[in-house]
């Protein structure tokens, strides 16, 4: 019995470290894979943030566009009062 015993634990061991193996192998792949996308992705929210930033109202229609917006977000936020908080209520009601 107990031959039988080390038998089973050695061949689910040995399973485990072919799987372990080639999770490994994919893991390295995605390592090699993520910076340079990553990069890419802060890039181009830079670039959108600074284009945002440039076309952004300084003068007399910023004030209108608040009047527009607030009430809007404020109809909003009796369906959804999680819009109004720092986003930590949004990402628990979200998980």
């Amino acid at each position: 019995m107990r031959a039988g015993c080390l038998g089973a634990s050695s061949s689910s061991l040995d399973v485990r470290l072919v799987g372990d193996h080639l999770g490994r192998r994919t893991h390295i792949r995605a390592s090699k894979l993520k910076p340079p996308v990553l990069g890419v992705a802060a890039y181009l929210f830079v670039k959108a943030t600074e284009a945002a930033r440039a076309r952004a109202p300084r003068d007399w229609r910023l004030a209108v566009w608040c009047v527009l917006v607030f009430p809007i977000i404020g109809l909003l936020a009796i369906p959804f009062p999680q819009l109004l908080g720092n986003g930590k209520g949004l990402a628990q009601a979200g998980f």
